[in-house]
């Protein structure tokens, strides 16, 4: 999935010595480039373009001018400007796929982090969550046994429910061990809205109560920038998960 903001400081690095792929998606290579830009103007160097990147970004444009212009306002749903919650784009991007269907890719992209790990035999939501960290934050330092969503409960920051936020559920029990995992997209009355895999074999968005959601367990990632902290107020419509094993 491509992002318009992606694809405008892509063609701002590449137009000024740092040569990529001008695509519109924020991948490894997006990402080294955007930290040799930090490092050679002594910017924070954790590969995001947040304030102070894109603002040096628009300083050097308009240098013949003496100052800076065209600083947008932080955006939200992940639209941007600036790389908020970048990893959404990415997840986005899979929508649909299934655990069977498209066993060969889905196995492929989880052994980017475990190489063993097979999406059949085992619920993969967990480690379909840290391939995406992994892939979007290579600085990002994962769970012990990310495979299972219990361990991400007290991973990295505690946040309020917010666009890309890894909401970690209970299932059957809340003080059981077993759950799921997945990403903020919104919310309604009684349900937050997830996206997920697992989420009937495939990654989707789905509706899962409230009251599942495990104490502690809304967290944020320690490397990207903060978040915008405001809710998504969504129509509460389709069914109701209660099972994503």
């Amino acid at each position: 999935m491509s992002n318009r903001f992606v694809r405008q400081y892509q063609e701002f690095l590449a137009s000024h010595g740092f040569p990529l792929t001008v695509d519109g998606i924020r991948g490894r290579e997006t990402i080294g480039q955007v930290k040799a830009f930090q490092r050679q103007y002594d910017l924070t160097v954790d590969g995001l373009v947040g304030p102070e990147t894109w603002g040096k970004m628009q300083d050097l444009k308009a240098k013949a001018e003496n100052r800076v212009r065209g600083l947008l306002p932080a955006g939200r749903n992940g639209d941007g400007p600036y790389d908020l919650a970048p990893w959404m784009d990415f997840a986005k991007s899979m929508d649909g796929w299934h655990e069977r269907r498209n066993y060969g890719k889905v196995k492929r992209f989880l052994s980017t982090v475990a190489s063993w790990f097979d999406p059949i035999k085992h619920a993969w939501c967990g480690m379909w969550m840290a391939a995406v960290i992994a892939h979007c934050l290579p600085d990002e330092k994962l769970p012990n046994n990310p495979a299972g969503s219990i361990n991400w409960r007290d991973w990295s920051d505690e946040c309020k429910p917010q666009y890309g936020a890894i909401l970690v559920f209970w299932r059957g029990k809340p003080t059981g061990w077993k759950g799921h995992i997945g990403f903020y997209v919104g919310e309604d009355a009684t349900c937050y809205h997830v996206l997920g895999a697992n989420q009937r074999n495939a990654v989707n968005v789905t509706r899962i109560k409230k009251t599942r959601l495990r104490k502690g367990g809304c967290r944020w990632p320690s490397t990207a920038m903060e978040g915008d902290g405001r809710a998504i107020h969504r129509m509460g419509q389709g069914a109701i998960s209660t099972n994503e094993a």
